[in-house]
């Protein structure tokens, strides 16, 4: 059989979620997986394989009794995830208040058993996006973590970690004054980030305009503070996709980037950006 279910017998449905739902996976070293989805109920499962054991063959929930639900976000919404190292996991989710919350796994005490939400006080609700929303993270380096996010005025807002000082406590908005409205996308809609090396942080969006957008981040410079659009003057509208849909992008190595998305019209389209020519244009 090709496809095997990953079940569980302790649930009455042998465990299910919503269909079309998104599986997050990580691998933090190679005889290792971690899975992570959002149940029929709302709340946040996990599961693993592992080379020596095979599959758990069990989905246990990372909840948090000091929520009253035992903490649980929209029904269909994404988690996101990321090891720093192969001994650590960082999880981020949007919660029904649109609260951004966080827990962790460390190999020394095991799942944290809460999640903490990484609010702002200078915003009037402490900072939220449309609940369910998902939440971009990027780790450049292992003592490090950059979240990206879509706001409920559709802005883009970053903050980080860092092992030296913790949470940053604040979300800063990532804005253009070149736009009437500081640029915006279509308020929760996704983020891609890229980190080609250490220093240097590339993002990609598509606009409410369906444009696809680019700004970055260099250690040198800090962030360049333009969106600009990545066009192809062979089509009439400049090539645009649908507002707001996913931008997939990847680097093979520090020099070159290529991105993916489905077109308007269905069609898979690529460019890429190589640093000895720059962007394709077309």
């Amino acid at each position: 059989e090709p496809w095997f279910r990953l079940a569980d017998t302790n649930f009455g449905d042998l465990f299910t979620i919503p269909p079309h739902s998104e599986v997050a996976v990580l691998s933090r070293f190679p005889q290792h997986l971690d899975l992570f989805v959002v149940g029929r109920d709302s709340a946040i499962y996990s599961t693993f394989w592992d080379a020596n054991g095979g599959w758990f063959n069990h989905w246990f929930r990372l909840a948090d009794p000091n929520f009253s639900d035992g903490f649980k976000i929209p029904a269909g919404s994404s988690v996101s995830s990321l090891a720093r190292y192969s001994d650590h996991i960082d999880l981020f989710v949007s919660g029904f208040d649109g609260g951004i919350y966080s827990t962790f796994w460390d190999v020394n005490s095991g799942w944290f058993g809460h999640w903490f939400r990484l609010g702002d006080t200078n915003f009037g609700d402490d900072f939220t996006i449309p609940p369910g929303a998902p939440i971009s993270n990027l780790s450049r380096y292992k003592d490090h973590i950059d979240l990206f996010v879509s706001g409920r005025d559709g802005g883009i807002y970053s903050t980080f970690w860092d092992v030296n000082g913790g949470w940053f406590g604040h979300w800063f908005r990532l804005g253009d004054t070149n736009f009437g409205d500081d640029f915006t996308i279509p308020p929760g809609a996704p983020i891609s980030n890229l980190s080609r090396f250490q220093d240097h942080i590339d993002l990609f969006v598509s606009g409410r305009d369906g444009g696809v957008y680019s700004t970055f981040w260099d250690a040198n410079g800090g962030w360049f503070n333009r969106w600009f659009r990545l066009a192809d003057t062979n089509f009439g509208d400049g090539f645009t996709i649908p507002p707001g849909a996913p931008v997939a992008s990847l680097s093979r190595y520090r020099d070159h980037i290529d991105l993916f998305v489905a077109g308007r019209d269905g069609a898979v389209y690529s460019t890429f950006w190589d640093a000895n020519g720059g962007w394709f244009h077309h």
